[in-house]
């Protein structure tokens, strides 16, 4: 019997211990993930570089780069149909924050979403450039979301074809 009270106060004691380290997940850079990180949970930040809808599992994916690394996200079935739901589904060029438990293999890191509040679309300003600009300095704007100022300067009528439906 006493062995029995010894193992029940040794387990609400680890209850109690862990109870203690319990808060909001740690914020970590893609680049830091190690081995050891397998299955652990942590908050990611970064831009989305890829998203994906898939119609015939119901699952979601997304590709995330915070300049440290990428990482893969998945978002499973309820949780995919929640992001949709509240509207939530991030874009190409959009600034989100993450949480959700790492997967990690040799040479393929993933983020498995497990709660649809654990994705956040971050509020950003879209920045107005000219065309000229972007084209003068692509690089500058991989992945970036931005306003384009255009103006007409000539129209012109189409002339239907015959491949063109009428």
């Amino acid at each position: 019997m006493g062995g029995l009270a010894l193992a029940v106060l040794g387990t609400l004691a680890i209850y109690v211990y862990a109870l203690e380290f319990q808060g909001p997940p740690p914020q970590l850079k893609i680049g830091d993930i190690g081995p050891t990180m397998n299955w652990g949970v942590a908050r990611f930040q970064g831009v989305v570089t890829g998203a994906r809808y898939e119609t015939d599992t119901g699952w979601l994916s997304i590709f995330l780069d915070d300049n440290t690394g990428s990482i893969f996200i998945r978002a499973y079935d309820s949780e995919t149909q929640a992001l949709i739901e509240r509207n939530n589904v991030p874009g190409v060029g959009q600034h989100i924050s993450v949480v959700g438990k790492i997967r990690t293999r040799p040479g393929f890191n993933m983020l498995i979403l497990s709660v649809a509040g654990g994705l956040d679309i971050l509020p950003e300003d879209v920045p107005r450039e000219n065309i000229s600009t972007i084209t003068s300095n692509p690089e500058n704007y991989v992945y970036e979301r931005v306003q384009i100022e255009w103006k007409v300067i000539k129209k012109r009528k189409m002339i239907p074809s015959k491949e063109m439906p009428q």
